[in-house]
């Protein structure tokens, strides 16, 4: 016993005793920290000027923030840092707005007795539960085949509405209001299996309700939002299994919702919730961006036949059409993400092709289509992940962070005819096996 505690002992002193020895190590060397350029297709001065700054934690105690500029002819530059408390980057702060029905109507409670027996009017199906409880006797249990439209005009709306920077909040499932706002009819084919068991005495101990048909309602909710200051904007629509507009009696469109001030922190005014805007006939939406500097909104939107980019102007709080930009055919292609970039709006595919459109100019207009590292060994690599993004009118140039083994920046730089340059840059810090590392990219002209 006392062998194992004086072994564990010695382990916690190593442990205690290697970490400022690393760090002075590693602190001599830390001005050899270099970047190893590769050209993989291109001509590198396309990217000339061009500055990579890594900020990368390795081991969660060793911080670099690296700098390298292309075509200077400089070696990289590195500041390091070390902390036996540990780095950690900050949390990235959720934005969400989940905005549809109950579309998993499977539910289930238990009771043990006519002293806790079930609260089946406290369900979010409770007219077709108690109907099937009104018809189970005391001390049995029975099983009953219902159809959900026969009690129900449409489904029940659940809002989820999050955004940690702006501490906008709404947790309200089940909310008649937006129950009447969006208005979608229920599926007359929907069916739901209900079992309700009973005890001696006539109280509910045991519900159980689930799909039948493998259908399920009938629809998917298709969306898109952005939050503002005082309110934000929520497009809503109706898709089906097909991904074209369902037909339920829908109240579709683009909404608004204001924020109020509550407990000192902003909740969404429900009562003062509007539709401001219709969507285009047949175009689901698919992510949106609110510029309130600019007065300007953008939503992209898709049917089956091709991508569309729509830009709004906005009069008050009323969008007002003024651009509708075809993007790119549907067909076979998967939307990944649309991100707000300096200079323009760059919309990404599963197959990492691309779109980068300008907003540099009097309109919004294509720039660039393409695909990325395009017949290079690194058009695999994971540029639907995570990306950096710089525009400055004449190129375009995006860059992305490999795990190779080693950390490895992929950059690539475009002009309105395509790809001009391809290469990599490896850190020399990361070429230790042993070495656990994260790191952040950033992307800058030195031009």
């Amino acid at each position: 016993m006392k062998k194992g505690f004086i072994v564990m002992a010695l382990l916690v002193v190593f442990a205690v005793v290697a970490l400022p020895l690393a760090y002075m190590e590693i602190n001599e060397e830390k001005e050899k920290i270099y970047i190893t350029e590769e050209v993989v297709s291109g001509n590198p001065s396309a990217a000339e000027g061009v500055t990579l700054t890594l900020d990368t934690i390795i081991d969660e105690h060793m911080f670099w923030n690296t700098s390298y500029t292309v075509g200077r002819g400089e070696d990289a530059t590195s500041d390091f840092d070390f902390d036996a408390n540990g780095f950690r980057y900050e949390r990235k702060l959720i934005e969400d707005i989940n905005m549809g029905t109950i579309t998993n109507f499977g539910t289930s409670a238990s009771g043990n007795g006519s002293n806790s027996a079930v609260d089946i009017y406290d369900m979010h199906l409770s007219k077709i539960i108690g109907a099937v409880a009104d018809m189970c006797p005391a001390g049995e249990k029975i099983t009953e085949i219902v159809n959900f439209a026969d009690y129900y005009d449409s489904y029940p709306i659940s809002c989820y509405v999050r955004n940690d920077e702006l501490d906008v909040y709404l947790n309200d499932y089940d909310n008649e209001a937006f129950t009447e706002l969006f208005r979608i009819d229920a599926y007359e084919n929907f069916r739901l299996e209900v079992d309700i068991e009973k005890n001696e005495d006539g109280g509910v101990i045991h519900v159980d309700c689930r799909e039948m048909d493998g259908y399920g309602c009938g629809y998917y909710t298709a969306e898109a939002y952005d939050f503002g200051e005082k309110g934000c904007y929520y497009a809503f629509e109706c898709s089906d299994e097909n991904g074209e507009v369902a037909k339920l009696n829908q109240n579709s469109g683009i909404f608004y919702m204001p924020y109020e001030d509550e407990n000192r922190r902003k909740t969404i005014d429900v009562k003062g919730v509007e539709k401001v805007c219709e969507l285009p006939e047949g175009m689901l939406p698919g992510k949106m961006f609110l510029v309130e500097e600019d007065n300007a909104l953008y939503m992209l939107v898709a049917d089956k036949k091709e991508y569309r980019l729509l830009v709004y102007e906005l009069d008050g709080i009323i969008p007002v059409m003024t651009q509708d930009i075809s993007i790119m055919e549907a067909e076979g292609m998967h939307f990944s993400d649309m991100t707000l970039e300096d200079g323009g709006i760059l919309i990404k595919w599963n197959d990492r092709s691309f779109v980068f459109v300008s907003l540099l100019e009097d309109e919004a207009r294509v720039w660039c289509s393409d695909v990325f590292a395009k017949d290079t060994q690194y058009a695999l690599c994971d540029f639907g992940r995570e990306h950096r993004c710089m525009f400055d009118g004449e190129r375009l140039v995006l860059a992305v962070t490999e795990d190779v083994g080693k950390l490895m920046t992929v950059l690539t730089v475009y002009s309105e005819d395509g790809m001009e340059y391809c290469g990599t840059y490896t850190h020399s810090g990361t070429e230790h096996e042993l070495l656990d590392y994260t790191t952040r990219l950033y992307v800058r002209d030195q031009s």
